[in-house]
């Protein structure tokens, strides 16, 4: 299987990188003429209300998109607000947040056991930059170098979360509403109240999951503060107390 990347997966690598960034007004203007329109993937609530979901890579959000109809995708409200900023705060947008070191694991969990099931970005991209690495503690000590953790950290799934739902400099979270992953079922009652429809969420109700040791040592919680400085100060999240047993949900 052809490892590199083709033409088309590095254009839209460079387009997702230009996402995250201030942008000067002409730069913006190009990305939105070569962009695809992140309004296509806004929904269409039963009392005629338009809804946006951004979708944080690792909070659980496919449940989500699909109960609403919603096409899955990950895209940062930046890219909303550079389109049309007045369409963007005309809908009612919500998101799910998760703590940044379980968030971590998860999203090196989830790629590092794709490796070599199939031929997609996503698992040529952890055969580069993952495969390496035979424990998750091996994972989080390796991204101290900065050689290392610039490409994890520029990629979705390892991303800030800041990233998503804030603009570039700005500690200010532009959805209405921000549930926690941890309380995954009572935050999606209340939003189901907000939105005026049901979302039944299947997973929860027959979690396909495992359950392993998770132990985050001291040297693991100073790493993954620094990286996620900024999530740990919006998002209102602190390193986990204890090792505990961490309950793993197969490709979540």
């Amino acid at each position: 299987m052809s490892r590199d990347l083709t033409a088309g997966e590095k254009l839209k690598a460079v387009l997702h990188e230009c996402e995250m960034r201030p942008l000067p007004g002409l730069a913006r203007t190009m990305l939105n003429r070569i962009a695809p329109d992140p309004f296509s993937r806004e929904g269409t609530l039963p009392d005629g209300r338009k809804v946006i979901f951004i979708h944080v890579p690792k909070t659980g959000g496919t449940s989500h998109a699909s109960a609403l109809g919603l096409r899955y995708g990950h895209i940062p409200v930046t890219r909303y607000l550079t389109r049309d900023e007045g369409r963007f705060r005309s809908a009612y947008s919500f998101a799910f947040k998760r703590n940044p070191w379980r968030r971590l694991y998860s999203a090196f969990n989830y790629l590092r056991a794709a490796v070599g099931i199939n031929n997609s970005p996503d698992v040529r991209w952890a055969e580069a930059n993952l495969a390496r690495y035979s424990s998750f503690e091996e994972f989080v000590h390796a991204l101290e170098q900065p050689e290392n953790a610039k490409p994890i950290m520029r990629y979705k799934h390892f991303r800030s979360q800041a990233d998503w739902i804030a603009q570039p400099g700005s500690n200010r979270i532009e959805v209405d509403f921000l549930g926690r992953f941890e309380n995954l079922a009572e935050e999606t009652h209340t939003l189901s109240q907000r939105l005026g429809i049901e979302i039944e969420l299947p997973h929860l109700r027959k979690p396909q999951a495992y359950r392993e040791e998770l132990r985050f040592t001291p040297r693991m919680n100073e790493i993954i503060a620094r990286l996620y400085r900024r999530d740990i100060e919006i998002l209102g999240y602190r390193a986990p107390d204890d090792a505990g047993i961490e309950t793993v949900a197969r490709g979540r």
